[in-house]
């Protein structure tokens, strides 16, 4: 939660100088903070996937998180256009339909994950009270898994900075871009991506 937080109030004061740095400005510039701003502020959810998601891989279980990830984007195909066009008398958010459709995702997927861990459904059995918060264990995690932070950071560093580069052909170079590497991503990080990958 506190990781959360810090990436909301880092992107809230800092996203109108991201962004305009890459290219965006007038209705591209709003549009991007329209849909920042929302994102980011639901950044708790973000974390709370994506941590959840780890620690049911770390139990063992690979079907769950992918029946989630994979359910959850077919959930984004209709909800998506629905939300951003909307339909009949419903007249859609725009921008910001897209931005509550992926923190709707995030959230369902959370509470598949609370429901499974919580319900004692896995070989982890969580209490409901967190436990006290010791240095030692952050420690010896941050020792093994350290590493994949400097990875991650390096290929969300790369896609922002192509991102500038494309923003300067216009917005539907940006959508093509934006589209494209977001596929990309998701499958590199899909579960079950290190299992059909050999040891290197």
């Amino acid at each position: 939660m506190p990781l959360g937080l810090l990436t909301t109030a880092l992107i809230l004061v800092f996203g109108p100088f991201f962004y305009t740095a890459m290219g965006a400005e007038g209705p591209s510039l709003d549009a991007a903070l329209t849909y920042s701003n929302l994102v980011f502020g639901g950044a708790i959810l973000i974390w709370l996937f994506n941590l959840l998601v780890a620690t049911v891989r770390g139990t063992g279980n690979l079907i769950l998180p992918v029946f989630v990830v994979c359910g959850g984007a077919l959930l984004l195909v209709p909800l998506s256009p629905l939300l951003i066009f909307g339909l009949g008398s419903f007249a859609g958010l725009g921008v910001a339909g897209g931005a509550v459709a992926i923190l709707a995702y995030y959230a369902l997927g959370s509470l598949c994950f609370t429901a499974y861990l919580w319900g004692h459904r896995g070989v982890l059995h969580p209490s409901v009270q967190p436990p006290k918060l010791r240095l030692q264990p952050a420690w010896e995690v941050l020792r093994v898994g350290g590493m994949s932070t400097v990875v991650s950071s390096t290929t969300n560093i790369t896609i922002a900075i192509l991102t500038g580069y494309v923003g300067v052909h216009g917005v539907a170079a940006v959508a093509g871009y934006g589209a494209g590497a977001r596929l990309e991503f998701c499958s590199s990080r899909s579960p079950m991506a290190s299992v059909d990958r050999p040891a290197s």
